[in-house]
């Protein structure tokens, strides 16, 4: 007998506590690992979310940088500028078509009388291919189709990650008497 308790197994007791503990504590850490797996996937969807951010607000970058370089040469070389060619590479082609596909659905007019594929009447400066992102400047001389008393060209920067989008930016100036004036700039 225990001289304190009074009970004859009081010796046995501490013994069954302590198991009975360690199954508690094995049950609270199955429980954690359990919740914690959920929260493992929203921190990888959030992270691929970032990445997307940052990717399309690189595009935009350079969609932007594309359509301001191509207006300064544009008034530089007094219209489309000489080296801007219309022999398309692939990569030409591929971002013609993404950045046309975009400016038809959302401003059908601004491409009225002219294309930026193949089959258009548009000239395009070197395609650069950077970090799987392709970046591109297309101008097209429509004349004074619209309007005779001045000349408008329509010159867009592109930019196409095939993984996560395109950015346009686009702009249609007029020359009139060798002054341009950039009648609007739109962004998509």
């Amino acid at each position: 007998m225990d001289s304190v308790t009074n009970t004859p197994h009081a010796a046995a007791r501490p013994a069954q506590a302590e198991g009975f503990a360690l199954v508690i504590v094995m049950v609270v850490i199955a429980a954690l690992s359990a919740s914690a797996i959920p929260l493992l996937g929203t921190v990888n969807r959030n992270q691929e979310s970032t990445v997307a951010q940052r990717v399309t607000a690189r595009l935009t970058v350079e969609a932007r940088e594309n359509l301001e370089l191509g207006v300064h040469m544009a008034k530089l070389s007094g219209g489309v500028p000489g080296y801007f060619t219309n022999s398309f590479s692939g990569d030409a082609t591929q971002l013609a078509t993404a950045c046309e596909r975009r400016l038809d659905a959302v401003e059908p007019d601004l491409l009225r009388t002219g294309a930026l594929s193949l089959t258009g009447n548009a000239r395009v400066s070197p395609v650069d291919s950077v970090d799987n992102a392709l970046t591109g400047i297309f101008a097209i001389d429509k004349g004074s189709v619209e309007d005779s008393r001045y000349d408008r060209i329509l010159i867009v920067g592109c930019a196409l990650d095939p993984q996560f989008g395109i950015s346009v930016a686009a702009s249609e100036m007029a020359r009139i008497q060798g002054s341009f004036y950039v009648l609007n700039f739109t962004e998509y």
